[in-house]
């Protein structure tokens, strides 16, 4: 009973947004649940969740970054929904690629807490390795924004938590920056196109509206 509860109260905060997409399946699942009729309820309110986190991440991919005098090849999402002893969680990656005669580069963003906190606990952790090879600790500066980043050969694991508690991320958001060059650099021109991508990648990242989209 407390997993369908949570199930219900989900449908009808999410509604507050994405209602008019929404509003007959929020209406039938309610409905269904005060008459008891569960399975129905069940039913229907899983197809509302799936309309509305569609029209959440329909939202969200018009924020990815655009390159300068690259050209978008692909834009995709796949997300996932479950509730285990009244715990409701969910979960989306989302991500861009574009592509020119330099570097193809794939941005993923990415809300599993799960790998949110293995980020942070290694961004966290490295203060104290003796050995952090493979990896190098960033951070980057976007305004009032700032970025915590990992670098793991060509790619930037940057992060930013909604909600942090007890150093644990509660709600946030894991920007991925995979760059594969097609043209040969050496190490330290490779190392500021590199950077050049990465920092024009974050910031025209609008923390602040994707927050508000996520929260």
């Amino acid at each position: 009973m407390k997993k369908l509860f949570m199930v219900i109260v989900l449908i009808i905060a999410y509604s507050a947004i994405y209602a008019d997409a929404a509003t007959d399946k929020m209406k039938i699942s309610v409905d269904s649940y005060r008459k008891a009729f569960y399975g129905t309820a069940i039913k229907n309110g899983v197809e509302a969740i799936d309309i509305m986190y569609q029209g959440m991440l329909d939202t969200i991919v018009k924020w990815l970054p655009e390159l300068k005098d690259f050209k978008t090849k692909e834009t995709n999402y796949f997300y996932q929904f479950s509730s285990d002893l009244g715990s409701v969680t969910h979960s989306f990656q989302l991500w861009k690629t574009m592509e020119n005669n330099e570097a193809s580069v794939k941005i993923t963003f990415d809300n599993s807490l799960f790998e949110l906190n293995r980020i942070n606990s290694l961004f966290i952790s490295m203060e104290y390795l003796k050995s952090t090879t493979g990896y190098e600790k960033l951070a980057l500066t976007n305004g009032d924004t700032i970025f915590n980043i990992i670098r793991e050969n060509d790619k930037a694991y940057a992060y930013y938590p909604f909600e942090l508690v007890d150093s644990q991320i509660k709600n946030g958001l894991m920007i991925k920056i995979d760059v594969a060059f097609k043209k040969s650099y050496d190490a330290k021109k490779k190392a500021e196109r590199w950077m050049d991508i990465v920092k024009q990648v974050l910031t025209k990242l609008k923390m602040k509206t994707l927050q508000f989209y996520m929260q």
